[in-house]
Formats: structure tokens, C-alpha cells, sequence
């Protein structure tokens, strides 16, 4: 199973015994990198959310990403599917929201890595649309989305390059 793991895959190893399998197998192309999973606030304020969420600019809007958008949405940045085998997987187990403008996609969150009762959100903007708040209004949108999963613990995950 780990010698079928693709480059640039996400990898988040479920404990030592799978880390030293990954290294055995992958040797010098795995990449550790370690990441942080924040507490959740005592209580999330959502009417801020849902403020932050309305707070685009007229001409721009917020979508949850479905089978007519998925391809545009990989096309703005691939990091917001590429750990999915195709758009089909990433529709059927993944979940995006995407900033529309003049029908093409300016800026995105997704659910980059989801394993182990977690989620990695990826956000990203075209550099021709940054300074305008387009990133937090689209991931208050994912934060709202997904409230309820909370996992305080740190984990570990890999790069296979």
C-alpha cells in the first residue's frame, strides 16, 4: 500500500510504527512537516463568521464547489484537490468553497488532507486579487461549514517528492 502512494501526496502517518515504514520505503523523497491543529474557541462567534463571509466586494461570490465547478476550482490551484485521485473523489470526499469573479475562480479554501476525524483546510488567492480580504471571508465560509470538527492535538504528515 505505501509503495502506491504518489508524488506530492499528503501523508499523514497514524503513528511511529507507520512513520518508520514511510522512511523505510521512501528513504531521502519523504519531506516531514509538522503541523498544528488550534484549539477551538470557547464558543465560535458565527454571526462574526457569517459577517466576514458577506463582506465581499460587489462582483464577487462565494460557491461550495460541485461537479459543473470542480475543474475551474483545480484550475485557480491544484494544492486545493491534487491530494484526491481525480474530481470525482474530491467531490465525493472532499469539500471546497470557491470566490467567483466575472465567472472565473480569484480565490478558494479546501479541504487539502481529511483523515482521522481531521481537516486541513488549503486556502488560496490569485495574486491579482489578494489585499482584499477574499482568503478570510472564504475560509470563515469553510469555518462555518465545518463547525463541530475540533481536534486540539498536533500531528505529523509527510511529502513524498
Amino acid at each position: 500500500m505505501v509503495e502506491r502512494i504518489v508524488p506530492r501526496a499528503a501523508i499523514v502517518a497514524p503513528g511511529e510504527a507507520w512513520e518508520s515504514l514511510l522512511r523505510e520505503v521512501w528513504a531521502s523523497r519523504i519531506e516531514p512537516h509538522e503541523r498544528v491543529v488550534y484549539d477551538a474557541p470557547p464558543a465560535w462567534d458565527r454571526a462574526r463568521l457569517r459577517e466576514q463571509v458577506s463582506s465581499l466586494s460587489s462582483g464577487f461570490q462565494i460557491v461550495r464547489i460541485d461537479a459543473s465547478t470542480v475543474a475551474a476550482f483545480r484550475a485557480l490551484d491544484d494544492a486545493f484537490s491534487y491530494n484526491f485521485s481525480s474530481n470525482a473523489v474530491f467531490r465525493r470526499d472532499g469539500v471546497g468553497f470557491g470566490v467567483l469573479h466575472d465567472g472565473q475562480f480569484v480565490a478558494g479554501c479546501s479541504s487539502f488532507t481529511i483523515g482521522g476525524g481531521k481537516l486541513e483546510f488549503e486556502i488560496e488567492t490569485h495574486r491579482d486579487f489578494r489585499e482584499r480580504d477574499l482568503a478570510t471571508a472564504v475560509g470563515a465560509r469553510m469555518v462555518l461549514y465545518c463547525l463541530g470538527f475540533v481536534n486540539p492535538q498536533p500531528y505529523r504528515s509527510f511529502y513524498l517528492v
